[in-house]
């Protein structure tokens, strides 16, 4: 199977409302996209981080790696007028994709 034994949709909140909306077909009357806490038989993921595209695939062919400790650092001006502190954390994160025949998808859906 080209997308891997256990595949995947990832989309963002707008587009999770609009599967939940849309019917399958005129011939199913009440069964939608989104139904029963998957998309079509498969699970998903809901992200801001995609847009509004919508993702499918085998998310172990994500690699996530980072090459920084945490860095934390206390910002003692932006709520000073109230007395406040803001701490502020800090990172290197970097994403890939280690086989992209894993993953399809469709581009600007809302």
């Amino acid at each position: 199977h080209a997308f891997g034994p256990n595949p995947r949709f990832a989309f963002n909140p707008l587009v999770k409302r609009i599967l939940a909306s849309t019917v399958k077909d005129t011939n199913t009357a009440g069964i939608y996209w989104l139904q029963n806490h998957d998309v079509a038989g498969y699970g998903f993921e809901v992200s801001t981080n995609v847009g509004n595209n919508i993702y499918f695939g085998d998310f172990s062919n994500v690699t996530v790696g980072s090459w920084s400790a945490l860095a934390l650092r206390v910002d003692p001006y932006t709520k000073a007028a109230s007395g406040g502190v803001v701490v502020r954390a800090f990172t290197d994160f970097d994403v890939a994709v280690t086989r992209s025949k894993a993953f399809g998808g469709f581009k600007n859906i809302a």
